[in-house]
């Protein structure tokens, strides 16, 4: 009996230290960035010890560091709250569902966790807070923001993330007064809309053909071919500007937004790599 339990207690050892060196040698390859050799040999640990969670961990960190979100999500939801890779784990998912573009889901996993202690629970107000900021919830961000400035380490995503909601806050240029704006006066609507090149491009050639529609008017009169000709170019470009410079607010407003959001999900990808490295 008692050479049975020492042959099993060696086996046990021995089985543990190949797995050890097994997530060495996965390490290895992760921090040589071999990410997809990473992930084989991850798929193959995980075959034979499927509830490793150091091996799922790093299966879904080199699929994170691929930005193949997805598969990460899968490794990581079979990690256990009991594991101590598991607040890691939490603030890495609810970044990857936020960027994948759910951020409700995102919100929800930063609301789960459970801080162990200023730093976390400092990361877990910010994370949020970014979160807020992406779905324009302006008073549930500064809510979350009250919280700021408690950890000096993330000072500087702190105050990123308040000059951001600054600039999502700042009164927005309306479509429709760049219409009235380029109706009134060509190119008035698209320096409106921050287009200045283009404004000034359009009153140049909306001026260039309404001289020349007015000279065929003056010299042969309304029904001259030059007059006809001109008039209906001018008309036609006039028009169609009016729209464009509707359209260009918008596609300079959805810009600036996507530029702003980028910044976001930086700021708060940088913390979470910052207090985990």
């Amino acid at each position: 009996m008692k050479l049975l339990f020492f042959l099993l207690l060696v086996i046990s050892l021995s089985g543990r230290a190949q797995t050890s060196d097994a997530n060495a040698f996965l390490r290895y390859l992760m921090a040589k960035r071999f990410f997809d050799e990473a992930i084989l040999e991850a798929n193959r640990l995980t075959k034979h010890q499927p509830e490793n969670d150091t091996t799922l961990f790093l299966l879904g960190l080199a699929h994170y560091e691929k930005k193949d979100l997805k598969w990460s999500l899968a490794a990581w939801d079979n990690i256990p709250p009991a594991s101590p890779l598991f607040l890691q784990t939490q603030f890495l998912k609810g970044f990857s569902q936020t960027f994948l573009g759910h951020p409700n889901e995102g919100w929800e996993i930063f609301q789960r966790i459970v801080p162990h202690d200023s730093l976390s629970a400092a990361l877990r107000t910010l994370e949020m807070a970014g979160v807020e900021l992406l779905r324009h919830d302006f008073p549930a961000f500064h809510q979350q923001a009250d919280g700021f400035g408690r950890i000096s380490v993330l000072k500087k995503q702190e105050d990123n993330l308040m000059a951001y909601a600054g600039l999502l806050q700042k009164k927005r240029r309306k479509p429709w007064k760049a219409g009235v704006l380029q109706l009134a006066l060509p190119g008035a609507g698209y320096y409106y809309a921050g287009y200045k090149g283009h404004a000034i491009y359009n009153l140049l050639l909306s001026t260039l053909l309404g001289l020349q529609a007015w000279e065929g008017y003056r010299k042969r009169g309304p029904e001259s071919v030059r007059f006809i000709g001109y008039a209906s170019a001018f008309a036609v470009l006039h028009i169609a500007s009016v729209w464009g410079s509707t359209l260009a607010v918008k596609m300079r407003r959805e810009e600036r937004e996507k530029t702003i959001h980028d910044q976001i999900l930086i700021d708060m990808h940088i913390p979470i790599r910052t207090v985990f490295r």
